[in-house]
């Protein structure tokens, strides 16, 4: 809330104006202008002001955001008319309704921006090596017991170690999904089949057929093929879930390693369903293996969510 005087002068009288704020400049009141004002018998009307900011016309405002206390402005409104204002509190109010909603948020989305640009300044400073020479080196001669005018940032090994850890655990993690989405694809597509099925890196030699289960090969329903497609799409949702989480905390090329890691480890792992001892179960049970790979990517992802937030 500011409170202020506001006089509007009929006309434009420059010359007259230049000695009004000569008299400021001397330490005149708005009182001594006003009776300068009524010897030159110029027509003028004051009014005394109690408005909110959000009130006042952005011109207005900013000169009196800048005048100090009691002390008159003269100016002129182009060749219309001269005004003089003389600010004489700005008295603080709390804000209601809208616009305290407004100044709320906006509060908070500067509080937000400064807490992301001072992460981002301290990962870049921990990541970087930097020197400093002469007065400004820590260590040089005569600098000891002397306080140095600024702070000189130096990078934290330890922040910038431990940050390194985190993000190898963030990419073990992310591995791990697609080692166990690879034995996912797998374990289904030997239900979808009615046989073993093993991913491959590299397209299979035309005469190679595939190895049937000691079991009778089986037709699947259309109940078991919309289930899998169900699953399948799932856990689709729960990879990309899972790279959304981390596109911002771990490096691409990190996340491209743990993804082919998991990829290549997957593949290798999925070999054991051609042992005898997991035919055999999954002769009995086929749900099994598919129920908990789809678990496991689901508490990967959920403890990676966790972990983050």
């Amino acid at each position: 809330m500011l409170v202020y005087e506001e006089v509007i002068i009929q006309g434009v009288n420059v010359p007259f104006l230049q000695s009004l704020n000569a008299s400021v400049g001397k330490g005149a009141s708005l009182t001594a202008l006003l009776d300068n004002v009524k010897n030159k018998s110029i027509p003028f009307r004051r009014t005394t002001r109690t408005l909110a900011s959000d009130q006042i016309e952005p011109a207005i405002l900013k000169i009196l955001s800048t005048a100090r206390a009691n002390v008159p402005v003269v100016m002129r409104v182009e060749d219309k008319f001269s005004m003089m204002l003389m600010l004489h509190t700005i008295v603080p109010i709390p804000l209601e309704g809208q616009a305290a909603e407004q100044a709320a948020a906006n509060l908070i989305n500067a509080q937000q921006r400064n807490i992301v640009f001072t992460q981002k300044m301290t990962e870049v400073v921990d990541a970087s090596k930097i020197s400093y020479f002469g007065e400004f080196k820590p260590d040089a001669p005569g600098t000891k017991g002397k306080q140095q005018a600024i702070t000189l940032p130096t990078p934290d090994p330890a922040r910038a170690t431990s940050k390194m850890y985190r993000q190898i655990r963030f990419a073990a993690l992310l591995s791990f999904s697609f080692t166990v989405a690879m034995l996912l694809l797998t374990a289904s597509m030997c239900i979808q089949r009615g046989t073993l099925w093993l991913p491959r890196l590299w397209p299979a030699r035309k005469k190679e057929t595939p190895m049937p289960y000691d079991y009778d090969v089986y037709m699947t329903s259309h109940i078991v093929e919309l289930t899998l497609i169900a699953i399948a799409v799932s856990v689709l949702s729960a990879l990309g879930y899972h790279l959304y989480l981390l596109w911002s905390i771990i490096p691409f090329w990190m996340m491209a390693v743990a993804i082919i890691t998991g990829i290549l480890v997957g593949t290798g792992s999925s070999r054991i369903f051609a042992l005898q001892f997991v035919q055999r179960t999954m002769e009995r049970f086929h749900w099994i293996p598919v129920v908990v790979f789809s678990l496991l990517i689901a508490a990967t992802v959920f403890g990676t969510m966790r972990i983050v937030h």
